[in-house]
């Protein structure tokens, strides 16, 4: 009886072991399916890769395509940063106007570059006054005007001129007038920084005016 209950023991403590190893045999084999990808479904949105490598999780994480900035909000920076080209354009040009002629006073002057309608001549929107006691023609003086450019250059031509447009050229005694008094241009009338106006009696190469106030 005892070799009878040894043998059986023997036999189940066999059975123990098998069943022990297929247990872990088929543990086993479950780990390599999960080696092999075929995870549960909580393991595919915790887990999932991105084609440059990058894990995006599933509660929203973002993935590095997504954090990167796009080509669209990169040009909206550079464009909020970068002045327009309203805002960089040039300043109109500052000057001087003075008149040798006591009876007439300069009241106003500022640059016209669109008077003409070219970019090849400088006028000047000038407005005189007559303080004296004569009518007189604002057309019979001589006007000079000399433009500089943003080196100090000269980049006047030798011909000055006065367009009055439909006014008439003479003014009385506490009268005023606006007319525009140019001159050519060897460069472009935007390149224009500053200029040099004055009227008189005389012209640069020694004419004498007849009109009033000059006698």
């Amino acid at each position: 009886m005892r070799e009878n209950n040894s043998d059986r023991e023997a036999t189940l403590s066999r059975r123990g072991v098998l069943a022990a190893t297929g247990t872990t045999s088929i543990a086993l084999v479950a780990g390599c399916s999960s080696d092999d990808g075929a995870g549960t479904d909580d393991g595919d949105e915790d887990s999932a890769v991105t084609e440059d490598g990058e894990t995006s999780t599933g509660d929203g994480a973002m993935s590095t395509e997504d954090s990167t900035p796009t080509e669209d909000g990169a040009m909206s920076t550079e464009d909020g940063e970068t002045p327009t080209e309203d805002d960089t354009s040039s300043s109109p040009a500052t000057g001087t106007a003075s008149s040798s002629v006591e009876e007439l006073t300069i009241v106003d002057h500022e640059p016209d570059l669109d008077y003409f309608g070219n970019d090849d001549a400088f006028g000047v929107a000038l407005t005189m006054e007559n303080d004296g006691e004569q009518e007189t023609d604002l057309d019979r003086y001589f006007y000079s005007i000399v433009p500089y450019d943003v080196d100090g250059n000269d980049v006047s031509e030798t011909y000055t001129g006065t367009s009055f447009g439909d006014k008439p050229t003479t003014i009385g005694p506490g009268e005023q007038l606006t007319f525009v008094p140019f001159v050519n241009l060897k460069t472009s009338a935007s390149e224009v920084d500053r200029y040099e106006l004055q009227l008189s009696c005389r012209s640069s190469v020694g004419s004498e005016s007849d009109a009033a106030y000059c006698q």
